[in-house]
């Protein structure tokens, strides 16, 4: 007898991008320069499907390149993230799935990347004192998920939850 797994569409969805305000650094008693504004845009929607029995068990990754900009700073920089909610919630039910099953890193961001961060409600640091952007500086994510008991006996369709990143300077 085939058995039968319902199909589960994982989506984290970034929902909001944050920039810090302009401040003035004082180099020196004469002489005082203007930080531009920094900001960050993130292009990211990965969906994670399950519909096998290995997937379930084994989980999966998805590596999206090029998919975070961050614009104009003087300064190293930090990224932090975390999502709008501790779980992803099913669209049509109330079933749900912890969001510390998913990790995240940085691909190419420079300067001291963490590695593999679980995701939280609570904001999390991605990339520590990342080089200074000129102009722009381009770079990835990956995503993975391990799979296991939090996913099985769930119904099947979509569930999602949103990511904030938040880019700031020292």
């Amino acid at each position: 007898m085939k058995k039968l797994f319902p199909i589960l569409c994982l989506n984290l969805v970034v929902l909001s991008v944050f920039a810090d305000e302009p401040k003035a650094k004082i180099f020196n008693s004469k002489y005082a320069a203007t930080e531009n504004r920094i900001g960050i845009l993130v292009v990211s929607n990965p969906t994670f499907v399950f519909n096998s029995g290995e997937a379930y068990n084994n989980g999966g990754s998805i590596l999206q390149l090029d998919v975070v900009t961050v614009l104009n700073t003087l300064f190293r920089y930090d990224v932090d993230v975390r999502t709008t909610s501790s779980v992803l919630t099913h669209n049509l039910s109330s079933a749900t799935i912890p969001v510390s099953n998913f990790q995240i890193r940085a691909v190419g961001a420079g300067g001291v990347n963490i590695g593999w961060v679980t995701l939280s409600s609570s904001n999390t640091k991605l990339v520590d004192e990342a080089n200074v952007v000129v102009d722009s500086a381009i770079w990835g994510l990956e995503y993975r998920t391990f799979g296991g008991a939090d996913f099985l006996n769930k119904p099947a369709g979509n569930y999602t939850t949103s990511i904030i990143f938040t880019v700031s300077t020292d």
